[in-house]
């Protein structure tokens, strides 16, 4: 994988690459017909089907890693010899992507070569703005002496 990368909007005959557990390449739009089947799948084809764009995030080689929310690349699959480890996390609510983007990295860098350590990504919007994920941010929650006892 070649940084930068770039989370764009193609049509879905535009889009074509070789998803996770697939032997040839697809376009998006015949990845919408294969899934359709796919009972751990199909429920999120709803989300982009009928829309003239969906959601690709490329590398800086134009190479597909991911057609969100569906399925990601072949090509940036994990395998045993992995060292680094892109996270990409979307939904329709930014705060909730960022909670579960930031308890999944920090799960993850319990394994990295120097544990609990990540490097923050710099997202640019559209409109240039600049934000840096993961936010990892604290917060303090308030709760009873019962509820903690009864876990």
């Amino acid at each position: 994988l070649t940084p930068p990368f770039v989370y764009s909007a193609q049509a879905p005959q535009n889009i074509r690459f070789k998803p996770l557990s697939q032997t040839k390449e697809f376009t998006a739009a015949e990845l919408m017909e294969l899934y359709s089947k796919e009972s751990h799948l199909k429920s999120y084809l709803d989300i982009i089907r009928d829309k003239p764009v969906y959601p690709v995030i490329k590398d800086s080689r134009d190479v597909v890693l991911s057609l969100p929310p569906i399925i990601n690349g072949d090509h940036s699959k994990i395998q045993l010899s992995t060292k680094n480890i892109f996270i990409e996390c979307t939904a329709t609510d930014l705060q909730k992507a960022s909670i579960v983007l930031d308890t999944v990295v920090t799960m993850f860098s319990e394994y990295c070569a120097h544990p609990f350590t990540v490097e923050p990504v710099e997202v640019i919007q559209s409109d240039n703005s600049r934000t840096y994920y993961p936010r990892l941010e604290y917060r303090n929650e308030m709760v009873s002496m019962d509820y903690i006892n009864s876990l």
